[in-house]
């Protein structure tokens, strides 16, 4: 199942659409990283705040773009806002 601007081997819509609306568990780490993107954190300053490697954060957002169907990180950010990740945890942690 991958995207190709050329519509080939693209995902069906209702593939899409059970995939955006399915329940997802992340992981803690997989949390912060979408929060922190946000946030509008570059991935060497997530990597800084989260004092782990860059290579740890690509692994993290690639993890969180396959658990939220989303081809890129402005999807997991959308995908964050329209299910409160963000704002949950402010509340939370008083941001």
């Amino acid at each position: 199942m991958t995207y190709q601007n050329n519509n080939h081997n693209c995902r069906s819509a209702a593939a899409l659409s059970l995939l955006k609306h399915r329940a997802i568990l992340l992981s803690i780490r997989e949390t912060e990283v979408a929060i922190l993107m946000c946030k509008e954190l570059s991935t060497k300053q997530i990597a800084a705040v989260l004092k782990i490697s860059p290579h740890t954060v690509d692994s993290h957002k690639k993890s969180l773009r396959i658990k939220t169907g989303s081809f890129t990180e402005i999807g997991v950010v959308i995908y964050a806002v329209k299910n409160n990740i963000f704002l949950f945890v402010c509340v939370i942690t008083m941001c």
